[in-house]
């Protein structure tokens, strides 16, 4: 397999060729596609979707000094946690998770707290956390070695992080462990950020390159 920089200059050269620039440079045409669904896809996105949701909304509920969450407080979340339904009716979907309750001084409010199965499942995902804390480091580095100032902003990596794998508060139960990866900083615009504390050249190596390495994909690739 070619390495990353020779495919990239082919593809600047194709790019750079005549005939197609004067292709790019064409009216774009029409093009009518029919949709076809995919029922098992349609299946696993919306099981994703209601699990990050439900992770986000266990996490925000342990982070309530009071120890539950208002109906109030989460009226306009529904957007931000990726769901199609109000947050009081998908927190009702799931009463293994969230016991809903009225609220002690107003009674006409729904309240939300976790359930002894939420803290249960909780718990084993601190463990599966810590067991795996080194595969988390790695990916928040290969993440910030992608950054031109190997630095990216605390509120961008919180939207990142389901995605990222990486634990609730991870900016004070993670970072401070490993000050050999990271570190602390203002941005430009006054914002805390996060900067990679070295250049870790083991990460930099892409997983497609390693297998191609350790010859597991085959002559065939």
């Amino acid at each position: 397999m070619f390495k990353a920089e020779t495919f990239v200059s082919s593809i600047k050269n194709l790019l750079s060729h005549p005939q197609i620039q004067h292709q790019q440079w064409r009216s774009i045409v029409k093009v009518r596609l029919k949709w076809v669904k995919n029922r098992s896809l349609d299946h696993v996105i919306d099981t994703e979707t209601d699990l990050k949701a439900a992770c986000l909304l266990k996490d925000a509920i342990k982070r309530s000094p009071t120890g539950f969450l208002t109906a109030k407080s989460f009226a306009d979340w529904q957007k931000l946690l990726g769901l199609t339904v109000p947050v009081l009716r998908f927190l009702r979907r799931y009463p293994t998770l969230f016991e809903e309750f009225p609220h002690p001084r107003y009674a006409n409010l729904p309240c939300f707290r976790l359930t002894g199965t939420a803290l249960l499942l909780d718990s084993q995902e601190q463990s599966i956390n810590k067991a795996h804390e080194s595969d988390t480091v790695e990916r928040l580095s290969r993440v910030l070695m992608m950054m031109r100032s190997r630095t990216a902003p605390l509120q961008s990596l919180h939207a990142l992080k389901w995605d990222l794998g990486l634990p609730d508060n991870f900016e004070k139960v993670l970072i401070p462990r490993y000050p050999d990866h990271f570190s602390f900083v203002k941005a430009p615009t006054g914002v805390s950020a996060l900067r990679l504390a070295g250049w870790h050249e083991e990460f930099a190596v892409s997983a497609l390159e390693r297998c191609n390495e350790g010859g597991e994909m085959g002559d065939e690739y």
